[in-house]
């Protein structure tokens, strides 16, 4: 049974709560076009600061160019290519470079088969290259890497025969050129949650690439988007199919301010209209879905009342496997606090802090002007911090708790 966007009002404050009745009453809507506007030009000004270097990408380019000569000496069956964030074009400054190199004999993923190949013939390489530094060897994880750093400023993670990696590059860049806003809306919503820690599978939290479906799931069942759904049989580990890799997309609402609406329906939808308990992320089917569906009956741990993420090419990898479980009742609190801030005319403060510190990066430009008169919310122990923007300048305020989540 598929659930359609406005229907379902199983709400983030259930794991809470035990009756529905207890739901608080939502924020008043997001409606003046005044409050679009200033959000759309403090997310625009995130991601230029964010944005990628010059310098950077040349550097990128270098080790990239560098690393496929190393592997071209394994054979002219060998190739190398880039992986993760970098390579999809949902990166900010502070991402690494993940590369994979890999037989074009190998078409299954093989940690052993990877691990051997490392050893035996990527590291004798490594360490003859100067302008390669060997930084860590990792062997005990599912995906055995090299941790290199490159002319002594970029951080390398160098897999052998990654194919998933490989696989999920191509169907995220996919989704990535279907039009900048897409990159824009995943690349802010990354950095709200690494800039609110709630990113990271080390520390039991979700991963980047987990994150970046919640935000093409949101875009594909969302009723003033409508994403396309790609099929992920038109994917391979190193070939995509012309009509899909070719797909493009417009947005069906001709909003002013795209993104800005774009991050208050995000929040909005995953902090009202979601239900987190009971429905799957799945940007295989692109439609709202129980997760008691036939469709799920591989993916792992379904039948937990948790949030659910599928991977759309290991349908029975749930990416919930990172996540702690006070890092899940972080992440909805998180959800519903932002979502909270931005109805009631507030700016997160991480939508204003998040950058990076890097090289060639200009000073972020004054806030702009206010959205609201002060004084909409109250000030109360244990909220999150939140800036007000006022005539005077940004001012420190703080979104108050919940009542379901008050002793």
């Amino acid at each position: 049974m598929s659930i359609r966007c406005g229907t379902s009002f199983v709400c983030i404050w259930n794991t809470f709560c035990d009756e529905p009745e207890q739901r608080p009453e939502g924020p008043r809507p997001l409606r003046s076009a005044i409050e679009v506007n200033r959000l759309e030009l403090v997310l625009r000004d995130m991601l230029r600061r964010n944005e990628i270097t010059k310098e950077e990408r040349k550097v990128i380019q270098l080790c990239i160019q560098k690393l496929k000569e190393l592997v071209r000496q394994l054979g002219e069956f060998w190739e190398l290519h880039a992986i993760g964030s970098a390579a999809t074009g949902f990166s900010a400054t502070s991402g690494d470079l993940d590369v994979t190199c890999f037989h074009s004999s190998v078409g299954m993923q093989d940690s052993v088969l990877a691990t051997r190949e490392l050893k035996m013939k990527l590291m004798p390489l490594v360490r003859m290259e100067p302008s390669v530094e060997l930084i860590e060897e990792s062997w005990n994880q599912q995906i055995p890497s090299l941790k290199l750093r490159f002319a002594g400023c970029l951080n390398v993670d160098l897999s052998c025969h990654n194919v998933d990696g490989l696989q999920n590059t191509l169907f995220l860049k996919a989704y990535s050129n279907m039009s900048p806003l897409v990159k824009q809306l995943v690349v802010c919503i990354k950095l709200w949650a690494k800039g609110s820690q709630l990113c990271g599978a080390l520390s039991h939290h979700l991963s980047s690439y987990a994150f970046s479906l919640m935000v093409i799931f949101f875009l594909q069942v969302h009723p003033n988007w409508r994403l396309p759904v790609l099929p992920t049989m038109g994917f391979g580990p190193d070939w995509v199919l012309d009509d899909v890799k070719t797909t493009k997309w417009t947005p069906p609402v001709n909003f002013v301010n795209c993104l800005s609406q774009m991050i208050c329906d995000f929040f909005s939808f995953y902090a009202v209209d979601y239900a987190w308990a009971e429905e799957v992320m799945s940007v295989r089917l692109g439609r709202r879905a129980f997760a008691r569906e036939p469709s799920f009956r591989a993916l792992a741990g379904v039948t937990a009342r948790r949030l659910h993420i599928e991977d759309p090419f290991l349908i029975d990898r749930n990416l919930n496997c990172t996540l702690g479980y006070e890092q899940e009742a972080l992440l909805k609190v998180q959800f519903f606090s932002t979502y909270t801030a931005l109805q009631n005319g507030q700016i997160p403060s991480v939508f204003l802090s998040a950058q990076t510190k890097g090289p060639g990066k200009s000073a972020p430009r004054p806030p702009p002007p206010p959205l609201h008169e002060p004084g909409a919310l109250r000030n109360e122990p244990g909220a999150q911090n939140m800036i007000f923007l006022t005539p005077e300048g940004p001012q420190a305020t703080e979104v108050p708790k919940p009542s379901f989540l008050k002793s």
